[in-house]
Order: C-alpha cells, then structure tokens, then sequence
C-alpha cells in the first residue's frame, strides 16, 4: 500500500520535495514576489505589502491542523466573503475540507502553510487566484524553487519569508454562484470545493514559472523563457524541469538555462508533456501538459490538458472535480 501511495502521488512529492536540498544564506538580500495562478507576477515591498495582505490588525485568523500540517489563516474579508453573516461559516467549512484533502495527499506532518485569504466581486473574470510567494537571495544561485508553500511543508519550524509575509495568497471572486455542499453541484453553480482544491496544489508548485508574452501575461518584462527573476539562468519551479515536447525537446537544462523554442508554448512541437519519472509511472505515458495554439495566460503549461482530475485548466458549473488523480 505505501508503494501504491508514492507511485500514485510521486509526482506531487517530487515537485515538493525537489526543494529539500536547496541551501539558503539569510544574509543575504531576500527578493520577493507572488506567483498568481492566472500568471500575473507581483514583486513584494515593504511598500505594496499592506496592499496585497490587508491590515493585519483587521484580519480574521484560523489554526487548525489536517494530518500533521499546521495551517494559518487569516481572512482579510470584513463582513464579506469567508466573513459574511450568512455563508461565511460555510464558506470556511470548504476551505478547510480542501486544506485536509491536499495535506493527506502530500502527508508531511510537521509542515505548516500561512495563507492569506481575499475576496473579490469581478464580472465574467476567474472563479479564483492564487500563488505561493517566491522569495530568493542575491546574489542569485540558479536552481528549483517552488515557493514558500513547498519550504514551509518540509520544514514547519523555518519560515522561509519571515513572519511579515504569508506563504501563499488566494483570493476568491464571489460574483458567481458557488456550490458550498459536499454533493454534487448544481447545473449553474460551480463547486467551491474543486475550485479551492485547484488553486491550493498551484500554490504547492503545480504551476509553471516559464515566462512568455510577460507583459501581457505576468505584468512585467521578463524575457520570453527566463524563470521568476527574468535571468538566464535563472530559478524556476520543479514543474518546468519536467516539461518537454512530443519531440523530445526540453524546455530548461539541467544547468537551468532556457534551451526552448517560442513554439514549444502553443504546443508547436508535437505537443508538450510531462517527464516527470513518477506521473509517467501513475499514467503509463508521459501525461500532456495543456498548451492550445493560442497561449492561454495562467493556463498554457501549468495545467494537465484535460485529464480529468482537479488540475484541468477549466471547470464548468455542475461539475465536480475533486481528486488530483481519477484513479
């Protein structure tokens, strides 16, 4: 059963646990930034910080712990969202059911995860976006690095950006009918539970740090192919060591330079998969990364191309998807 377990999760554990051995100096300088789901890119100062996480003598705080995985939250909603009169308690009650599905998946008790939580009203936009925040050292050494979602995991008792900042953000937009049961939603209600599972494993690492069409996509201007810092070489997350197209050709080398093509992300190379020893394992092939002929910001290469399971790119009212894996 426990080798069941790994074959079936490894390729979780792998982008998790890529981490284990990256060394940080904390004398150095510390660079910061979130890496939001729909692939916006926000660098993190002293001076947007309140901004972003909210007045933290407003904020509404949570603990609780889910096999072995302390979890911190704090709620910056006022009466609204996750804190309205009415659902709020409900609300919460799915978020933590998303929280304890994630943890007995990746199962490292000890960790700890702080979460800062939002809410938005926006018309026709996403359901929800969030990220891990990213922070590394100057001057930079090239590798893997997942976020603080991830360092936080493997270590509970080093937090790895100080106590001034979460692990990951995660913002709800409200404008649409959710379903908060346990059951199957409705035809017009999306299922919250799905949609907060999807967003949490973005936030362990599930997604792609790759830029491209960065100004469009990620707000900033980093060069198409460089990772989080815009640098060759650069860091980027353990998902984009595995991608590699139909041909055979990899995105990043294993001395963490771009060796790409600009057609590799709209699946102009037969297409792009995933390496990864473990998922090939689970799927028997190497499973397809999503990457449509027209590159879909946030979702192009940070998601499975339909397979079925919570980590698809989309998810329509009335359905539910709820497991990482089908199987």
């Amino acid at each position: 059963m426990k080798n069941y377990f790994f074959k079936r999760y490894g390729f979780l554990f792998l982008i998790l646990f890529y981490l284990a051995s990256a060394g940080i100096s904390f004398s150095q300088e510390m660079q910061a930034l979130i890496a939001y789901s729909n692939g916006t890119i926000i660098k993190l100062t002293e001076d947007n910080r309140k901004s972003i996480f909210g007045d933290e003598n407003l904020q509404q705080k949570d603990l609780f712990t889910a096999y072995g995985v302390t979890f911190n939250i704090s709620y910056q909603d006022v009466n609204t969202g996750f804190n309205d009169p009415t659902l709020g308690s409900q609300r919460k009650a799915v978020l933590q059911n998303a929280l304890h599905y994630v943890a007995s998946v990746l199962n490292t008790p000890g960790g700890r995860v702080d979460i800062n939580v939002s809410s938005v009203y926006l018309a026709g936009q996403y359901l929800a976006n969030a990220g891990p925040i990213v922070v590394w050292y100057l001057p930079l050494t090239p590798g893997i690095n997942n976020g603080c979602v991830s360092q936080h995991l493997l270590n509970g008792s080093v937090d790895p950006n100080g106590p001034g900042y979460p692990d990951m953000q995660l913002t709800v937009n409200w404008n649409y009918n959710y379903y908060l049961g346990t059951g199957d939603p409705g035809p017009m209600q999306f299922d919250l539970l799905s949609v907060l599972i999807h967003e949490f494993t973005h936030g362990i690492g599930f997604l792609s740090s790759i830029a491209y069409n960065d100004s469009v996509c990620g707000g900033g201007s980093r060069p198409n192919g460089t990772g989080w810092t815009g640098s060759q070489p650069d860091i980027y997350s353990a998902m984009d060591t595995f991608l590699v197209t139909g041909n055979n050709n990899y995105f990043i080398n294993s001395s963490f330079y771009y060796i790409g093509q600009n057609s590799y992300f709209v699946g102009g190379d037969n297409g792009v998969y995933c390496a990864g020893p473990q998922a090939t394992s689970v799927w028997g092939t190497r499973p397809r990364i999503y990457a449509p002929s027209t590159f879909a910001c946030g979702s192009s290469i940070s998601h499975w191309n339909s397979l079925g399971g919570v980590m698809d790119p989309s998810i329509a009212p009335g359905v539910k998807k709820t497991r990482i894996f089908t199987f």
